[in-house]
């Protein structure tokens, strides 16, 4: 990766690693939360930078839905997080998805499929 993080939000779609979000310590020795999203091809062994994402969260919930990424919930630095953005690799663009009833930061994620 070429930018150093922390509990960041990953997961696999479409072949590519995504680590999402997470935290990094700046040059006194805090730590900042991170927007910034990288893809990882195993195929070229090279990370790339992607779209980052609107809201800059760590201890985020990372999962694939509809060929999607969801990155729910995390931190900012000031309070939990609501929220939840997608991530269309098509567009290379995320967008605000939709939000849960509280702020939720270091929870998992999981998908079902409903028929």
């Amino acid at each position: 990766m070429s930018t150093r993080r922390r509990r960041l939000g990953s997961a696999v779609l479409n072949g590519y690693l995504y680590a999402v979000g997470g935290e990094q310590a700046d040059n006194y020795g805090d730590f900042i939360a991170l927007s910034s999203v990288e893809k990882y091809n195993p195929a070229t062994n090279q990370w790339t930078p992607v779209d980052a994402m609107k809201k800059k969260r760590y201890g985020l919930g990372v999962a694939v839905v509809n060929q999607m990424l969801l990155a729910v919930g995390g931190n900012d630095r000031t309070s939990d997080l609501g929220t939840v953005e997608a991530f269309d690799p098509k567009t290379n663009k995320w967008k605000n998805h939709s939000c849960m009833n509280d702020g939720r930061n270091g929870a998992g994620v999981g998908v079902i499929r409903v028929p």
